[in-house]
């Protein structure tokens, strides 16, 4: 996972101070699909649900296929 943080921070463009974004790295294991803003039928999940309307730029599947490598033998 850091090694992820540190390969990402290091192709980031840089932005001015008054223009940088804020970012928050959201971590779960075993999550697969089980979020509502992925279509899963149960599941309820507003504060994801309301990050992802707020312009959530990676979605968890993406995540898995940047993650992908990482995390697996």
């Amino acid at each position: 996972m850091v090694a992820f943080a540190v390969r990402t921070a290091a192709f980031a463009p840089v932005m001015p101070a008054s223009k940088k974004m804020n970012v928050l790295f959201l971590i779960a294991d075993n999550l697969n699909d089980a979020l509502g803003f992925q279509g899963h039928p149960l599941v309820r999940s507003p504060n994801t649900d309301r990050a992802k309307d707020l312009n959530l730029r990676i979605t968890v599947m993406e995540l898995k296929k940047l993650l992908h490598d990482a995390v697996n033998p």
